[in-house]
């Protein structure tokens, strides 16, 4: 099933505050990481899995 785009549009964007608790970040590196997603929830949600869970 794929979302059309007014469900896209429709869905709520996470917050500095959500993002940082949901991931263990910052609320600097919280609102970096929605800066470089550009409004996109689902890349700033993986732009902070990667934060949190770097790899060596």
């Amino acid at each position: 099933m794929t979302d059309t785009v007014d469900e896209l549009i429709a869905r709520p964007q996470y917050t500095p505050g959500f993002l940082g608790n949901s991931f263990g970040l910052t609320l600097k590196e919280a609102r970096d990481i929605l800066d470089r997603a550009n409004g996109d929830r689902d890349t700033a949600a993986e732009l902070a899995r990667q934060q949190r869970y770097r790899q060596p």
